[in-house]
């Protein structure tokens, strides 16, 4: 796990590495890489995102409308939303 992200309105961006976590590799893209963020906050409860759930992201620059993402904004804020 590298970090936290807050779920609704954004928050800083903080990156700390906290720990390790295997993953079934049948269940991710080998092409990309991912990580583990810690949700904050309880604006995706609706989506069945809690907080402190963890939520394994893919490093990818594209995003499909209507899908749930991890956004940095300037490098400074991050959020989880659809």
């Amino acid at each position: 796990m590298v970090g936290t992200i807050k779920a609704g309105p954004s928050g800083i961006a903080i990156q700390h590495f906290e720990s390790y976590s295997l993953v079934d590799s049948k269940k991710i893209e080998r092409d990309f890489e991912y990580c583990w963020l810690k949700i904050t906050g309880d604006s995706m409860i609706g989506d069945m995102i809690a907080n402190g759930d963890l939520a394994l992201v893919k490093n990818n620059s594209i995003y499909e409308n209507g899908s749930i993402g991890a956004v940095i904004i300037k490098r400074e804020e991050k959020t989880l939303n659809t």
